[in-house]
């Protein structure tokens, strides 16, 4: 299954968008990120399964690949882990596509699944604000992003955030079931 996902980078002082694209296929359990991730984004693999795992999500056994778009656009730092482990989710089922329309995840996540901060918040929200640029037609009009770098952006007028209130009762709802 394949999902898509909304993020940025911040080149300089600008952002530019960041499609991270997640395929879910039958095969050896491996993970895969390409598309000029530095070696802090590839060990972030074992980082995001074991957040994933702590936080009571279990990925299937499956040859995971992860494309960071475009692909001549350096990319480094642990800013992708939430893409990264959001469109895991959804591309393994866990998560409904249509929940992720218009929203724009960056973030480091910690083994314990809690959000840590980054660098480069407010050049993306600053960017998430204006007009629509050549990367994307549209602009994510809701950031998912570590509470702690929520200070940093709230100077701005119209930043708000939604967190993982969706996950977490999701899992709330799954563990439910199970004890039914």
């Amino acid at each position: 299954m394949f999902a898509r996902v909304a993020s940025a980078a911040v080149v300089g002082i600008q952002a530019a968008p960041i499609d991270v694209e997640v395929d879910v296929t039958i095969g050896l359990p491996c993970c895969h990120i390409v598309g000029l991730a530095d070696a802090g984004i590839r060990e972030g693999r074992v980082r995001i399964r074991g957040a994933l795992d702590n936080s009571g999500f279990k990925l299937p056994p499956r040859k995971i690949t992860v494309n960071l778009a475009p692909a001549d656009l350096r990319k480094d730092g642990a800013a992708y882990d939430v893409p990264i482990a959001v469109g895991m989710l959804c591309a393994g089922g866990v998560v409904a596509p249509k929940t992720l329309a218009d929203t724009l995840f960056v973030g480091e996540l910690a083994l314990d699944g809690t959000l840590r901060p980054v660098r480069g918040v407010l050049p993306i929200a600053a960017w998430r604000g204006g007009a629509p640029s050549a990367g994307w037609s549209f602009r994510p009009r809701t950031p998912v992003r570590p509470p702690s770098s929520a200070a940093a952006t709230s100077a701005r007028r119209g930043i708000w955030a939604r967190w993982w209130r969706y996950c977490a009762a999701n899992r709330r709802r799954r563990s439910n079931r199970r004890r039914n």
